[in-house]
């Protein structure tokens, strides 16, 4: 992942229509993908049936999107941090007693 560059990016592509349509159909692509891959879980049971694929890709993009943009401003931190936080917060309401 490269954080500054996609700021760059993104600064750019406010200004230029050309990088604004590819960048946006970048961001479609990939949301396109998880919501197959949200799609897919929900078939096996991995997740609730109501899950909305587009919201919960939507959501995952703009997690790593913020991930990287508090990277390009103050520097790497550990992945094993977001991951930690990321269980926590997925595991709401859940016993924190593992078998």
């Amino acid at each position: 992942m490269f954080p500054r560059l996609m700021i760059q990016v993104w600064t750019e592509a406010l200004r230029n229509d050309e990088l604004s349509a590819l960048t946006t159909a970048g961001y479609d692509k990939a949301r396109a993908a998880w919501a197959k891959l949200v799609e897919n879980y929900k078939a096996a049971g991995l997740m609730p049936e109501d899950a909305r694929a587009d919201a919960m890709a939507r959501t995952v993009i703009a997690l790593a999107q913020g991930s990287a943009a508090r990277t390009a401003v103050f520097g790497a931190s550990s992945a094993v941090v977001l991951r930690d936080a990321l269980r926590a917060l997925m595991g709401m309401g859940e016993s924190t007693v593992r078998p």
